[in-house]
């Protein structure tokens, strides 16, 4: 009888702590989603006033821009009767028009940014020739990487039709493309290929820049990620382009990769589906 109560007594006692133990679980529990939920209304706020403060300053920078390219066109009159004087002013007005240029496309990325946070971002596929768009991309940064003394190579072949949005498209292209020239030395080499595959198309865009070590390998798609490598010519670098390709590619249902080590330049490739079908596989 001392025995049985005893052993009662023994599963009273473990039942009472594993009670404790339960209730203790479901309090840190409560915690927990009460602080994550308090981390979400962060979020959102953070969202929102990035998203609001992006897009106030969208409209007064392309103000700049504009005003700036005006200034510039009408000092060309100048020149004849005051050739120094122009050309000083000029010189000033196209760094303005640089910096806001800069600004504007940190302002885009930001918003972009805060629009594939905030949920998900409707894409209007199309069937597209992928190879053409690239192609269009890469003549659309002709006249920057001549600035640079840089060869821009455009090879497709042939029709490269996928299931993109051509917007999202152009947007993945023309990160990869402006990367390429921005960390490329001057006097070097860019390519830009596009050709179909057994599942859809690849766009590939290999540089001649420093090339990536492992660790930029690893962290090169993070948001706000600074890699070893630094822009050639005084570009402004956010860390948020790779980022924003990475999940514009994923969204397509397709991969984004890269290839690369220090000193011997980097290829990224995108693979984008053939099909909307495929790329809910």
């Amino acid at each position: 009888m001392a025995a049985s109560s005893l052993a009662t007594l023994v599963i009273v006692v473990s039942l009472v702590a594993l009670i404790a133990v339960v209730e203790r679980w479901r309090a840190a529990h409560r915690e927990l989603e009460s602080r994550n939920e308090a981390l979400r209304r962060l979020n959102d706020v953070k969202s929102e006033f990035l998203g609001a403060a992006a897009h106030d300053l969208k409209n007064p920078l392309g103000v700049v821009i504009g005003l700036s390219e005006i200034v510039i066109e009408e000092l060309e009159q100048l020149r004849d009767r005051e050739p120094a004087l122009a050309a000083e002013l000029s010189a000033r007005a196209a760094a303005i028009r640089t910096s806001a240029e800069h600004m504007s496309t940190l302002v885009g990325q930001l918003l972009d940014t805060v629009a594939l946070e905030s949920g998900p971002v409707r894409l209007h596929r199309q069937r597209v020739d992928v190879g053409r768009l690239a192609a269009v991309v890469a003549e659309s940064h002709r006249a920057r990487a001549a600035a640079k003394e840089i060869a821009l190579h455009v090879d497709v072949d042939g029709i490269c039709l996928a299931s993109v949005d051509p917007d999202r498209a152009w947007e993945i292209v023309d990160n990869l493309v402006s990367n390429a020239l921005k960390f490329s030395p001057p006097g070097r080499r860019v390519w830009v290929r596009a050709q179909r595959g057994a599942c859809g198309v690849r766009v590939e865009v290999r540089d001649e820049g420093p090339g990536l070590t492992a660790a930029d390998r690893e962290r090169a798609f993070g948001r706000f990620q600074r890699l070893s490598a630094r822009p050639t010519a005084g570009e402004s670098s956010t860390g948020l382009g790779l980022s924003i390709v990475k999940t514009l590619v994923e969204l397509h249902g397709g991969t984004i990769a890269v290839e690369s080590e220090p000193g011997a330049g980097a290829r990224f490739w995108v693979d984008l589906p053939e099909s909307e079908a495929m790329a809910r596989r």
